[in-house]
C-alpha cells in the first residue's frame, strides 16, 4: 500500500491521502471477492453441464449416502505424505513473510541504501514471483516430478539467504533468487496436497494446511520481533536460514517417504496418468 499512498499523496490533500488510499485497497478486496464469486458461479454451471453431458451411473445407495458425510476424525486417515507437505511449506513461509516485512529496514542498514531503493529491492520478491508462477506451473504441469522442483525452490531459498546473511552481494540478485524459490515451493506444494488426499477431503485438507501455516506465522510473527530488538539482523537471517533447512528437511523425508510407499508425488504426468489410470 505505500506506492499508492505516495502516489495519492502528491495529488491529494493531506487530509484525504489515507482515506483515498484505504478506500483504494477496499476496491481490491472487493474485485478479489466478485472474482471469486464469478468463478463459483462458472465452476457450478459446468458441474451441471457435467451432469447433463455425462449422467452419472446408479450405484449402492449406501455408498453414496456415507460419502456426503466428513467427520473431524477421518483427518487422523489422511497420508503423513499431507503431514510432511504442509510442515514443509509452513517451514519455508516461517521465513518469507517475516523477511518481507523486515525486509526494507534490512536493505537499508545492511546495503545503505535509501528507503525507496529498499523497498524496491524487497518487492522484487513478489515481482518475481508474480511473473514466474504462472510459467513454473505450466512447466510443472507439462513435466511432473513435483518433489524436484519443490527441492529446487528450497534451494534456491537457502542460498538466497545464505547470500544476504554472510555475503554482500548485490541484494537484487539475492531477492530474485528468493522470489524464484517462493515460486516453485508455491506452486508445487499445493498441488501435492490433490495427489495425497482422497477429493472428497480436498477441502478439509487445504483448510489443515492454510490453519499449520497460520499458526506458525502468529507465532513467527512475535518471535521474528524479539530477534530484531535483541539480537539484529545478522541472528534473524541466521533463523530464516534455519527455518528453510528444516522445510528441506521435511521434503526429503517426504521424497523419501513417497518413493517408499510407491507413491504418485514425484512421478512424471505420463506416469501420474497411468497411475491414476489403473487406481481410480
Amino acid at each position: 500500500m505505500e506506492p499508492i499512498y505516495d502516489f495519492v499523496s502528491a495529488r491529494t490533500q493531506p487530509k484525504h491521502t489515507l482515506g483515498v488510499t484505504l478506500f483504494t485497497g477496499s476496491c481490491c478486496g472487493l474485485l478479489c471477492t466478485l472474482a471469486a464469486i464469478l468463478a463459483a458461479v462458472i465452476d457450478r454451471r459446468s458441474d451441471v453441464q457435467k451432469r447433463i453431458d455425462h449422467p452419472p451411473v446408479a450405484k449402492d445407495d449406501s455408498k453414496k449416502e456415507e460419502s456426503k458425510f466428513i467427520r473431524i476424525s477421518d483427518v487422523r486417515r489422511f497420508p503423513f505424505t499431507f503431514w510432511l507437505t504442509a510442515i514443509s511449506s509452513a517451514l519455508f513461509y516461517l521465513q518469507l513473510f517475516p523477511f518481507v516485512t523486515q525486509g526494507e529496514l534490512f536493505f537499508a542498514t545492511k546495503y545503505s541504501r535509501s528507503p525507496k531503493e529498499a523497498n524496491t529491492i524487497n518487492s522484487m520478491v513478489y515481482m518475481v514471483g508474480a511473473v514466474s508462477m504462472p510459467l513454473f506451473g505450466v512447466a510443472i504441469d507439462r513435466v511432473g516430478r513435483n518433489l524436484y522442483f519443490l527441492m529446487t525452490g528450497l534451494v534456491l531459498g537457502l542460498t538466497s539467504h545464505i547470500m544476504m546473511t554472510f555475503t554482500f552481494v548485490e541484494p537484487y540478485v539475492c531477492t530474485v533468487i528468493l522470489g524464484l524459490g517462493y515460486s516453485l515451493v508455491t506452486t508445487t506444494c499445493w498441488p501435492l496436497v490433490s495427489y495425497a488426499v482422497p477429493l472428497r477431503y480436498l477441502g478439509t485438507a487445504f483448510g489443515i494446511m492454510g490453519t499449520i501455516i497460520s499458526v506458525g506465522q502468529d507465532i513467527d510473527t512475535y518471535f521474528v520481533g524479539f530477534i530484531v530488538d535483541t539480537a539484529g539482523y545478522l541472528v534473524l537471517e541466521v533463523f530464516f536460514t534455519m527455518c528453510v533447512i528444516c522445510s528441506m528437511i521435511a521434503a526429503a523425508l517426504l521424497y523419501l517417504w513417497d518413493a517408499s510407499t510407491g507413491g504418485l508425488l514425484n512421478l512424471s504426468t505420463k506416469q501420474r496418468a497411468v497411475f491414476l489410470k489403473q487406481h481410480v
